[in-house]
């Protein structure tokens, strides 16, 4: 068969499938609006809405979405509004393309232009400046729709559409169906215990791919999304207690920042039943102090990249720490790969990578450039979405199988070569995670014209600098030892609350010392 008719075909079944699926999670969503209606749906901290207000509220923009068609942007916030007006878009089979505050309008102009987004909304409260020159704007039941005059495209079987951060610094469009979707959820959603009742977190923007388990694990089990006021996330154990939290989601960073602060105390969190951590490699000491605060707890370890939606793999400590395992870096396992998924270890371009496919691997990026080095199986001529579903997508992460389960050890895209040898960063960075009084570490590669060398940038309360760099030295090769090492008070974090690593090696180039030569 003709490479465009093959292309056609797999084109046809996606569009059949998507579209079944997506008419299922609609119906499940309606469902549940009618199933929980005088259940509490959403709070906010001032104020609180139940189940037949979201959905009145819910009914109201789906009016004002039936005006148009194609990918609707979303400026993201933590608010009720928006995320009233993302499950609006959702039920008005609008693809919805979470816009963050933070992009820059170069970001912003890019992700909307892949995409084919022609109309952005934005609840009146957020702060939103000005990136979207030349768009007409008006302000519509409380909503700012901005409209561009370019033609609107073909609406698709996505759910959404999320932006990664792609090397050359243009982001990479990630679709996600609701079939992609719904593989989670059906997997994920009995595991958590939610249900009328529960209180859940919401600790991420809507911009980053786990904030879509928020909204949609609460609307479609009965619980109540706790939706933070400013900042109020930040200090989780005020958060859990203040609203008496039974369920969390976050990245394991957040653990470190509360330790800072003295809030992870004795049983400082008695409600929580349940605790996911994903996003970021999970310590074992930041498993211990949070299992100290939240002593009834089940605490799990979730990995996945977006491209797989959300999740893929999980490990869930046992609840007595005295059976906990040991790891050779001292990060709590990524566990097993989720039974409805295919995985293998080792890829063309790295040993270690893990390789996934199944029904929860997207189908492509929308650039089909980008999809030549994503996928392990695809075919220089056959790189437009989407792929054929037997195609590995290649994570970009490094892991181990230890004592039957799979251990993260680090990106494909942070090992670097250091006066010839290879060194994953991550590495680095974990053999001063391990050590006590250590926070945070960020480990980068500093050149010089004299030699290229590798340093970290460290942040916690060790009593003794000297002696922490010693042992974190005396657990690494010769060759991956850093040359210099700087202890700061706070580390730069992201929205999301996970280290920006970015940040903190563009920090260090401008500092006036970069170490003795």
């Amino acid at each position: 068969m003709a490479p465009f008719l093959m292309a056609y075909d797999r084109k046809h079944a996606e569009m059949t499938d998507h579209d079944s699926s997506s008419a299922e999670l609609r119906g499940r969503i309606r469902a549940a609006f009618g199933r929980h209606a005088t259940a509490p749906a959403i709070n906010d901290g001032a104020d609180s809405w139940t189940y037949s207000e979201v959905r009145a509220v819910v009914s109201e923009y789906t009016d004002l979405l039936r005006e148009s068609r194609g990918p609707i942007g979303l400026v993201s916030h933590r608010d009720p509004l928006t995320s009233m007006l993302y499950l609006a878009a959702v039920l008005e089979g609008r693809t919805v393309v979470p816009i963050s505050p933070t992009w820059s309008a170069t970001q912003t102009s890019a992700a909307l232009h892949q995409v084919g987004v022609t109309e952005v909304l934005r609840v009146r409260t957020n702060g939103f400046a000005g990136r979207l020159d030349g768009w007409s704007a008006e302000t519509v039941k409380g909503v700012d729709r901005y409209r561009a005059s370019r033609p609107t495209v073909s609406p698709e079987p996505w759910i959404y559409v999320l932006h990664t951060s792609g090397s050359t610094g243009v982001p990479k469009s990630v679709p996600v169906s609701a079939g992609h979707l719904m593989s989670f959820l059906d997997y994920q959603l009995p595991r958590t215990d939610l249900g009328p009742g529960s209180r859940l977190s919401s600790t991420f923007d809507l911009a980053f791919d786990l904030a879509v388990f928020d909204l949609f694990g609460a609307v479609l089990t009965g619980a109540t999304l706790h939706l933070p006021r400013g900042a109020e996330h930040v200090t989780s154990a005020e958060y859990v207690r203040r609203r008496g939290l039974t369920h969390w989601f976050s990245v394991p960073s957040v653990i470190s920042s509360a330790a800072r602060l003295k809030q992870l105390t004795p049983g400082a969190m008695p409600t929580l039943r349940v605790s996911q951590f994903c996003g970021e490699p999970l310590t074992w000491k930041q498993a211990a102090e949070w299992k100290l605060a939240a002593p009834g707890s089940i605490v799990e370890n979730l990995y996945g990249p977006t491209e797989l939606a959300l999740a893929c793999a999980s490990y869930r400590l046992p609840r007595d720490s005295a059976e906990w395992p040991q790891t050779s870096n001292a990060t709590v396992p990524i566990g097993k790969i989720f039974p409805h998924l295919e995985s293998r270890i080792g890829s063309a371009r790295h040993a270690g990578e893990l390789l996934v496919r199944g029904p929860q691997r997207f189908d492509g990026y929308l650039r089909s450039a980008d999809n030549a080095t994503a996928f392990e199986g695809a075919a220089d001529a056959d790189l437009a979405r989407p792929l054929p579903a037997d195609d590995w997508y290649r994570t970009g992460d490094v892991v181990s199988p230890e004592d039957g389960e799979l251990v993260f050890r680090g990106r494909v895209d942070r090992q670097v070569k250091v006066n010839g040898a290879r060194v994953e960063l991550g590495e680095v960075e974990f053999a001063f995670l391990r050590l006590p009084g250590v926070r945070h570490a960020s480990a980068f590669v500093e050149t010089t014209p004299l030699r290229t060398s590798l340093a970290v940038v460290v942040s916690g309360d060790a009593e003794d600098h000297e002696q922490t760099e010693r042992a974190a030295a005396d657990a690494l090769p010769s060759y991956a030892r850093p040359r210099r090492v700087e202890w700061i008070e706070d580390m730069p974090l992201n929205g999301n609350g996970k280290v920006d690593h970015r940040a903190v090696a563009q920090l260090q180039a401008r500092a006036p010392e970069a170490g003795p030569e």
